[in-house]
């Protein structure tokens, strides 16, 4: 069974759909009542009154529609740089301290590193015997 999604300012928002729950009026009135004394900021309040206005829409071809997003998730991390590299704790603490040692983040510092060694900047060291 698909899962309704309601569009809010141009974007698809699933709901969270248990069967349980569909029609228990006695659990959302309750629910109606604590929200009468909860402040929402303004985009929770459009989705609630969205939702209690009953314009949440099943989706077809949920999974279809779940790895589209997926997708465009990934490309947007790829198109601002972002890289996730496993390293190891002695490698990380290593690296920590040297960046506090040159005055930059971690992240400055790995960014640097990867950016001489691609320029051709970095040599490696012959190693004594």
């Amino acid at each position: 069974m698909a899962r309704p999604i309601r569009r809010v300012r141009g974007r698809d928002i699933p709901e969270d759909n248990h069967p349980e729950s569909q029609g228990n009026q006695e659990v959302f009135g309750e629910m109606n009542t604590v929200n009468h004394y909860v402040q929402f900021e303004q985009e929770e309040q459009e989705l609630l009154d969205s939702y209690e206005r009953d314009e949440w829409q099943s989706v077809a071809e949920l999974q279809e529609r779940l790895c589209q997003y997926q997708a465009y998730a990934i490309a947007a991390f790829e198109a601002m740089g972002l890289v996730s590299v496993p390293l190891s704790q002695e490698d990380i603490k290593a690296i920590r301290a040297k960046a506090v040692a040159a005055g930059m983040s971690y992240q400055t510092l790995i960014a640097t590193i990867v950016h001489q060694y691609l320029a051709g900047e970095l040599v490696e060291k012959p190693h004594s015997a």
